[in-house]
């Protein structure tokens, strides 16, 4: 098989799978805890199925990765899957796991973000599975509350098939909480924990049409249901979320409080042409103009038969 970076006549920037945006640190930032003190779970919660799994490319080129695992509770079973594609560039990722604490598999051959994420589904099995990008910080006890509205919810009657969990994108709004750059930001993690809450989900627990996909909790019975993630398109979160709501079984929902910052655009690299890219139409049958229209369709049934549930909950029926 070959990649477009293997061509010699490609520019520079496909030849060295450079980033879209690039940051810069250190591989291990061994200047924050390998990870934040394990936290004791509700009794509700102990011994629910419940872990972690990083989707990582060459997260160790600026840091990112260890900022990461450096934010989930050393007591949260991690694992860590890269892609990444030379063995010098997989090692160096397997070393920042190591550091932390996270177990380590290696995706390989290189079939793009569908793929990858397919993959990381495929080597972990449990029933609550928190699905992270390696370019977000979680939150003090965000772990612990994505897991409780997760139960909560399906205690309730609620056929929760992804939990959305609130966050923010630090390359747009980093000068809020007063960083001087987008750079800054990843030079001081330490000061994320203090980022106020996005109003915007002060609403939940309510049903949220999509999910994103750099952090999300996905239930793996609804996620067998639908048929997983589709190889045909990159954007793993959208082709689930179209097939949750048109599935006419699950639905998505999001929860209160604290959550995710998300330094953005830092896994994918220009290496990702067309052909690994794919397009939703492809994965879906239909344009993502479509899909939508029947999603806001669906949601606006679900919204009828679930309004009871949520209002006990103290939430919204729908946002």
């Amino acid at each position: 098989m070959s990649y477009p970076w293997e061509d010699p006549s490609a520019p520079e920037h496909v030849r060295n799978r450079q980033t879209v945006w690039h940051l810069t640190g250190p591989a291990i930032r061994t200047d924050l805890p390998k990870r934040r003190p394990p936290v004791e779970l509700p009794r509700a919660l102990q011994g629910l199925s419940y872990g972690a799994v990083v989707m990582t490319h060459r997260g160790h080129t600026n840091g990112r990765l260890s900022i990461l695992l450096s934010s989930l509770p050393a007591n949260l079973p991690v694992l860590v899957s890269s892609d990444s594609i030379t063995t010098g560039e997989m090692d160096l990722d397997w070393e920042v796991a190591e550091y932390h604490g996270a177990d380590f598999s290696h995706h390989a051959p290189w079939d793009g973000r569908a793929g990858h994420s397919i993959q990381c589904m495929e080597v972990t099995s449990w029933d609550y599975t928190l699905f992270l990008m390696d370019d977000v910080f979680l939150q003090q006890d965000v772990t612990v509350e994505a897991l409780r509205w997760a139960y909560i919810m399906r205690t309730a009657g609620i056929p929760l098939a992804c939990l959305a969990i609130p966050g923010w994108e630090l390359y747009h709004h980093h000068k809020d909480f007063g960083f001087s750059s987008w750079q800054d930001s990843l030079d001081h993690p330490e000061r994320l924990d203090s980022c106020a809450s996005n109003p915007s989900f002060l609403r939940a627990p309510c049903l949220y049409r999509n999910p994103f996909g750099a952090c999300m909790l996905i239930m793996r019975d609804a996620y067998k249901d639908v048929g997983g993630f589709p190889r045909e398109y990159w954007a793993n979160d959208d082709c689930l979320n179209h097939k949750t709501w048109l599935s006419g079984k699950w639905v998505n929902a999001a929860m209160p409080g604290r959550g995710y910052l998300h330094y953005g655009a830092q896994s994918n690299h220009f290496g990702e042409t067309a052909e690994y890219i794919g397009s939703f139409k492809a994965a879906t049958g239909m344009t993502a103009e479509e899909s939508g229209e029947k999603q806001a369709k669906m949601q606006f049934q679900w919204k009828a038969l679930l309004h009871d549930k949520f209002m006990a909950l103290g939430g919204t029926d729908s946002v």
